[in-house]
């Protein structure tokens, strides 16, 4: 099976179903695996594409929806995900074990992600309900998607702006001030494509009355294992619930 990737969460998903030979074309990944690129996240060469003669093209989040339904429309075969909550990942991750022959493999990764979060859960006991602020992006500011969302919570955190859970980037920005006002006691940072610099955050007005500033409780979650939805997620997620374990203790 020769498979064009054009959404980046899948490739680890693929790499782990043990099948990253099969890959072809996609976007850029860092340089980790070799395949042809065929465009970025949001825009593809088809022409190049249809060079590539893929038996089936991976596509993900309502960002890819309309070049899928183009790509469908030209008679490609296409498969979209758009994984909103923890709970579509496992999903994601099984549809794509089927149809690429990698059912057992599947089987494996989805028994240790419940796994997985089932041990977070029960570590959760040991964190006491600390406020967190998560920025996706920096301008401007984004809080954190759905199942970032989520993995706070299961992680024993608190989501400041958990009502927010918007699947668009533009329905979840938010107005410095209200962080202000919101008062978490940590933040996490996770500018996708875009280098973390603390004093970015500093200098924004009014936000040294927020505790997680004052007391310096500000942390860096690589992008790669919090904001693509597939199961290294719950990477990421360990390291939010070990922060917090720490911030809770020291507040006792």
């Amino acid at each position: 099976m020769r498979i064009v990737c054009l959404a980046p969460e899948i490739i680890p998903i693929i790499n782990d179903l043990g099948a990253i030979n099969r890959v072809v074309g996609g976007v850029y990944y860092g340089g980790r695996w070799e395949f042809k690129r065929v465009g970025t996240y949001t825009k593809c060469n088809k022409e190049e594409i249809k060079a590539l003669k893929p038996d089936i093209i991976f596509t993900s989040t309502y960002l890819q929806s309309q070049m899928a339904k183009e790509l469908a429309s030209e008679g490609f075969n296409v498969v979209h995900f758009n994984p909103l909550s923890l709970s579509d990942i496992p999903l994601t991750v099984k549809t794509v074990g089927e149809i690429i022959g990698r059912i057992r493999e599947a089987d494996v990764i989805i028994k240790k992600w419940y796994d997985t979060i089932e041990d977070i859960r029960n570590m959760s006991a040991n964190v006491g309900r600390v406020k967190v602020y998560f920025e996706e992006w920096d301008d401007p500011p984004i809080s954190c998607v759905r199942w970032v969302s989520e993995g706070i919570e299961l992680a024993g955190g608190v989501d400041v702006f958990r009502d927010l859970r918007k699947e668009k980037a533009e329905e979840r920005i938010v107005d410095i001030r209200e962080v202000v006002r919101k008062k978490p006691e940590v933040i996490f940072v996770s500018w996708c494509g875009k280098r973390f610099k603390r004093e970015k955050l500093m200098e924004r007005e009014g936000w040294q009355d927020i505790p997680a500033v004052r007391e310096g409780r500000i942390f860096r979650v690589e992008p790669e294992y919090i904001l693509q939805p597939n199961h290294r997620v719950l990477v990421g997620i360990k390291k939010i619930q070990r922060v917090l374990m720490e911030v809770s203790h020291a507040c006792c």
